[in-house]
């Protein structure tokens, strides 16, 4: 496996996207994000598929390529129920036409940052690949999700263990192809770790190489969330009230492509993507 899957995938399925994130501190107003483009149609298309048996994934190499420019960043809210929230950062940086750099970074509630920043080099392919699944256990449809960073029109990806209380779930938003906008792990009926866009958008050339610190404000896109609690409907609606806490806890880089703690082990609400 790619060492760009391993930071992307949660523990237990190979790698848990790995990034850095803060504390949420505004209330979250539905009204004051833009929705988002919805998927062109009701399935990804079959030619996205990359290997025997596999379900087609929700982007090609080429889309996640032009949708990440050198100094994109994604910052989302870790939750861990237990655990007091954090902010992961995601950065795409040196990127050319084959690859990109992928770099974690994480800030606690107060915008300071903690633990060891990771960057790894990954082949465009390899960042498609996150998002493969074997078909037998993936089931795909349509929708709605709203976060801070918008409210977005998704393919839901809903991935289980067999044998196995393990299920996954995977927002990906065709109008931000890459990293997918929100991802929960669930065992047995209970939410794990949750990990939810609150911001996107471009560093200017003087941050490059730094990630974004200091409280999440919200993006152009809305407001900042506060803290949510329970599984998401993947309806439109806001994150449920109350502080659903995580704090990743150090670990094998995660799956979606980034480097940084990774997100729950296995039966182990201390995470990382």
């Amino acid at each position: 496996m790619s060492p760009a899957l391993t930071i992307l995938r949660p523990p237990g399925r190979g790698s848990a996207m790995g990034l850095g994130l803060i504390a949420l501190l505004a209330l979250f107003t539905l009204g004051a994000c833009p929705r988002s483009h919805g998927p062109r149609g009701e399935q990804p298309s079959h030619k996205n598929r990359i290997r025997p048996g596999h379900a087609p994934t929700p982007f090609t190499a080429e889309e996640i390529r032009k949708a990440c420019p050198s100094g994109h960043f994604r910052r989302y809210l870790v939750e861990v129920p237990g655990k007091p929230p954090i902010f992961r950062i995601l950065t795409f940086r040196d990127v050319n036409k084959e690859s990109a750099d992928f770099t974690s970074a994480q800030v606690d509630g107060r915008g300071r940052p903690f633990g060891e920043q990771r960057r790894l080099r990954a082949r465009w392919k390899a960042f498609q690949a996150h998002a493969s699944f074997p078909k037998a256990d993936t089931t795909i449809r349509k929708a709605t999700v709203a976060t801070a960073g918008g409210i977005f029109e998704t393919w839901l990806y809903e991935v289980t263990s067999r044998g196995s209380g393990e299920r996954e779930r995977y927002w990906f938003a065709p109008a931000l192809p890459g990293p997918p906008v929100q991802y929960e792990r669930h065992e047995d009926g209970s939410l794990l770790f949750r990990m939810t866009l609150v911001q996107h958008g471009q560093s200017r050339p003087d941050q490059e190489g730094e990630p974004a610190t200091g409280p999440a404000t919200g993006s152009a896109q809305g407001p900042t969330p506060g803290p949510a609690q329970g599984p998401a409907t993947g309806s439109a609606q806001g994150p449920a009230p109350g502080p659903a806490p995580a704090e990743p806890a150090p670990g094998p880089a995660p799956a979606g492509p980034a480097p940084g703690p990774a997100p729950p082990a296995k039966k182990n609400p201390i995470p990382n993507p």
